[in-house]
């Protein structure tokens, strides 16, 4: 890891430490609401699979035919998950009855930051992360991270569902650990692309990468 990492995280935990000294409820509403939605991506990425939704369907089969850019920029659209996220606000109002309305909406906000920001974020990045310093890309712990979710694509449809938090996966038993190396993304066909979803994709029939 970098020196600016380094530095970058010193300071983010400092100042967490110093939120959770000051206002601990507030900051502790905030971490709360963070953990329900890593848990709520991964039964939703469940879900999906579940129930072979349509547009998770092509995501999988983007993956295989797109340009990597082109397959981060079509996943999961912003409006999808804004839907989503008026769901759970709707579901979760009972919620206020225990903590009060206002501990209710910071816990709230810590779910949807991560939705919209934190799993956004790093799911595009997973796909295509030619902005990312080299420093980065190169290093282990980044290299294992992103490779669960590449096995997801490749072999593993029902498995390594949590993409910003594999650890979720290894709590629920869905954990499948990564090959050393995958075949290169897209494949091409005689210039026809041909329909593939994750549960029937030639890789997860033949075993290559």
């Amino acid at each position: 890891m970098s020196i600016a990492l380094k530095t970058l995280a010193v300071l983010v935990a400092a100042l967490t430490a110093g939120l959770l000294w000051f206002f601990p409820f507030t900051v502790g509403t905030i971490l709360a609401g963070w953990v329900g939605g890593l848990l709520f991506e991964y039964f939703l990425h469940r879900l999906y699979h579940s129930h072979n939704i349509g547009t998770h369907k092509e995501h999988h089969t983007d993956y295989f035919f797109l340009e990597p850019l082109e397959t981060a920029k079509r996943a999961h659209p912003l409006w999808e998950y804004t839907k989503y996220a008026l769901i759970v606000l709707i579901c979760l109002m009972p919620l206020a009855a225990l903590i009060g309305w206002k501990y209710y909406f910071i816990f709230y906000a810590g779910m949807v930051f991560h939705l919209m920001v934190i799993y956004q974020a790093v799911h595009f990045l997973f796909h295509y992360d030619k902005h990312l310093p080299q420093s980065v890309t190169s290093s282990e712990w980044y290299i294992w991270w992103r490779l669960c979710h590449i096995e997801h694509h490749w072999h593993s449809s029902r498995k390594n569902y949590s993409v910003s938090c594999p650890f979720i996966d290894m709590l629920f038993g869905t954990y499948e650990k990564p090959r050393p190396s995958y075949r290169d993304v897209p494949m091409k066909r005689g210039g026809r692309k041909v329909e593939v979803v994750a549960e029937t994709a030639e890789a997860a029939q033949t075993g290559e990468a």
